[in-house]
């Protein structure tokens, strides 16, 4: 039985955060506590970012976890858009192998030589 589903759309509509999430930790941008950061030695902000590091690389790795099921799931199941009858798993394939991309960035920020971080030389 085919299912039909409108959700691929509206699921990356609600979701482009997810682009930037390992840019932006690479980068050492936004998702710091800078207040506290600011206001501490060298020592403790590096404990700082690891620990935020650990944090982002847990969360983004449970996200992609689940995203893969999302994929068997819409694979297995054969859901279709709703009114060009296309599968929905491939859009959503893409997404996890953004998510992967994004684990492996965090995991281990010297991957991407072209990225200069601006904290750590």
């Amino acid at each position: 039985m085919r299912s039909r589903t409108r959700s691929t759309s509206a699921h990356a509509a609600r979701h482009p955060d997810l682009l930037g999430i390992a840019a932006t930790s690479y980068r050492g941008g936004h998702i710091t506590v800078d207040l506290i950061w600011a206001n501490v030695g060298p020592k403790y902000q590096r404990w700082i970012d690891v620990f935020a590091t650990l944090v982002l690389l847990f969360v983004v790795t449970v996200q992609t976890w689940t995203l893969f099921d999302k994929v068997r799931g819409t694979y297995n199941d054969n859901v279709l858009t709703f009114e060009m009858h296309m599968p929905t798993w491939p859009f959503f394939a893409i997404a996890w192998a953004g998510d992967v991309s994004a684990v492996l960035l965090i995991a281990d920020p010297h991957l991407p030589a072209d990225f200069p971080s601006p904290r750590y030389p």
